[in-house]
């Protein structure tokens, strides 16, 4: 039977959102921690946050959440999404040697308003039709997250460097399987303050993010 195992990119800065948007309150929890909570009710193997070296608080948050998912800081930060996304593979490949079949989920941290409905929809696509590349869409627009198996991760080394994971999609796209789901929430990502107001969830939105 595959294993499934998750990359979590969280090494930015969170300049538009003025403060470190992943320790923000969402509903009681910070918001990575409701994230890992989110990615436990597919029960992952393992999985790797990619995290700065001084990201200190990160750190002991994710910690704090005793997960199967740990962070991990390279020795020089990665510079975007895509090498952060390569730290992770690596640091899976050499901790539990998936094989060729086995997936990853790749989970942005900025998505708070992922559920667990949403994963189980997903993943029951995932186990029912042995996709490729599994993408969910919402009114026929992709979002997050996406699943693959793990042998492309072989094929990330050709993505240029000054292009993202879509270019490895884009020229694939006999490999790439999308699934309507009818969860709005998955093209939606927590950039920015009125990100924050808009889906704070909460009958009353504040109106800027609180401090932490």
């Amino acid at each position: 039977m595959s294993q499934l195992f998750i990359v979590i990119p969280a090494a930015g800065h969170s300049r538009r959102m003025g403060q470190p948007k992943l320790l923000m309150d969402w509903a009681g929890q910070t918001v990575i921690a409701h994230v890992l909570t989110a990615l436990q009710s597919i029960q992952p193997a393992a999985g790797v946050i990619v995290v700065r070296q001084d990201d200190l608080a990160l750190q002991q948050e994710i910690d704090r959440c005793e997960t199967s998912i740990s962070w991990f800081a390279a020795d020089q930060d990665p510079p975007d999404m895509l090498t952060s996304i390569r730290y992770g593979l690596e640091q899976i490949n050499k901790r539990h040697h998936p094989t060729d079949n086995d997936g990853w989920l790749l989970m942005p941290a900025d998505h708070p308003v992922v559920s667990p409905a949403i994963l189980t929809s997903l993943m029951q696509v995932w186990q029912q039709q042995q996709p490729q590349i599994l993408i969910p869409t919402h009114a026929g627009k992709r979002g997050h997250p996406a699943l693959f198996r793990w042998v492309w991760t072989s094929h990330i080394d050709q993505i240029p460097t000054d292009q993202g994971l879509n270019w490895l999609i884009r020229h694939h796209q006999d490999a790439l399987t999308t699934v309507e789901l009818p969860f709005p929430e998955i093209l939606q990502d927590l950039d920015t303050p009125d990100d924050y107001a808009r889906l704070y969830p909460t009958g009353k939105h504040p109106s800027q993010p609180p401090s932490t």
